[in-house]
């Protein structure tokens, strides 16, 4: 299982409503929340392996949104964290 961060500009709940509807249906993700209070909105995908970070991306663009992989250091990179 990997886990994934992003920078979004969703700051609603009906915003929330509407990406749930394309991430719930993607068969790589397990779980997903975002944090709409915190200063980057932050969007966190736990998916399998094959999930890459470009297919979050896309997935977002298609609801009508932005979002940028948020970039961990090498620490965080070799935790999966």
């Amino acid at each position: 299982m990997r886990t994934l961060k992003f920078k979004t500009n969703i700051q609603e709940m009906n915003c929330v409503d509407r990406i749930a509807s394309y991430l719930d249906n993607v068969k790589d993700v397990i779980t997903w929340s975002i944090d709409i209070n915190a200063e980057d909105h932050l969007l966190v995908v736990q998916g399998y392996e094959a999930l890459q970070p470009r297919d979050v991306v896309s997935i977002i663009n298609l609801a009508g949104f932005h979002a940028k992989p948020v970039k961990g250091n090498l620490i965080t990179r070799l935790l999966g964290v």
